[in-house]
């Protein structure tokens, strides 16, 4: 009965771990923004923004590589309409090496592969601390989960006698607009949260109650509003061969609606904003010519 026993123990742990490198053992980070290796690798970690997703895992898979040995795990993330049950049905998530492609059919389904693109995002874990990567480990297909922390930027070098072997690793991505490489999130992870299923559904659909207090809502009004006066603006600065500044219009809607503009860019006919409102800070992406509108949870 003993030898049962015995043998069990040891089995469980060859089912559930997985193949990577251990955090603190074979890499560790050196301060907050260098990790070294025991294989020589030294990394800079540089950060570029605040960052929070949150969603259902619909893919997951785990590496083992020495030149990036703290990027231990791709996790395919999607939120939003993509998991209504109608529409994951006929959604297929293929975890590739580094990259994640997807498959959709559709089926009496409004929803466009433009809203598919902009509800989804495939992350690059790396854990701040030991914690984290347990915590990495044991996320699993069909958890559901908030991940907040920084995107990042990372380089790194060996030495190799007479030579000095690098690589780089991003810049991550900071916008939903893009596809292919780079497309996506590199996140140095700070925090792991599992959320239940009913819970995560709760909170998503609060915002979209009212009027007053829902996103979707208040971009409707936004679009009616904003667009035709950014137009004309845009007619005076080529006219006067100035650029002219827009930020006191929408600083003027949000003051009425509760929202604040942090910051925003344009370029083409696309208009990229950061807002924020009751602790939270959004990234809004809105294409000028069609008025599709797409936003990214960042804190």
């Amino acid at each position: 009965m003993k030898r049962v026993i015995i043998l069990i123990l040891f089995l469980i742990p060859s089912v559930t771990s997985h193949d990577v490198y251990e955090f603190g053992k074979d890499y560790w980070f050196e301060d907050e923004n260098t990790i070294k290796t025991n294989t020589g690798w030294v990394f800079n970690i540089e950060e570029m923004m605040d960052y929070t997703v949150e969603g259902e895992v619909l893919g997951i898979r785990f590496y083992k590589e020495e030149k990036a040995p703290f990027g231990l795990v791709d996790v395919a993330l999607a939120w939003g309409d993509v998991l209504k049950p109608e529409i994951k049905k006929n959604l297929e998530v293929k975890m590739e090496y580094r990259y994640c492609s997807y498959y959709y059919t559709p089926h009496d389904s409004e929803i466009t592969f433009y809203y598919l693109r902009t509800h989804m995002s495939n992350n690059h874990l790396i854990p701040s601390t030991k914690e984290i990567f347990d915590k990495i480990l044991e996320i699993k297909k069909g958890d559901y989960i908030r991940i907040s922390g920084s995107l990042v930027y990372i380089t790194g070098r060996k030495n190799m006698g007479d030579k000095i072997e690098k690589m780089e690793w991003g810049p991550s991505s900071t916008t939903l607009e893009d596809e292919g490489e780079r497309a996506c999130e590199i996140i140095l992870v700070k925090s792991l949260e599992f959320l239940d299923q009913k819970s995560f559904t709760q909170e998503k659909q609060i915002p979209e109650k009212s009027s007053e207090k829902s996103y979707g809502e208040v971009w409707k009004y936004f679009i009616m509003i904003f667009i035709p006066v950014f137009l004309i603006l845009s007619i005076l600065s080529l006219r006067s061969g100035k650029k002219e500044e827009i930020s006191p219009v929408i600083l003027e809607y949000y003051t009425k609606k509760g929202y604040r503009v942090v910051d925003y860019t344009s370029e083409k006919n696309f208009l990229r904003l950061v807002i924020s409102k009751d602790d939270n800070v959004y990234l809004v992406i809105i294409n000028l010519k069609t008025g599709e509108i797409s936003y990214k949870l960042m804190r």
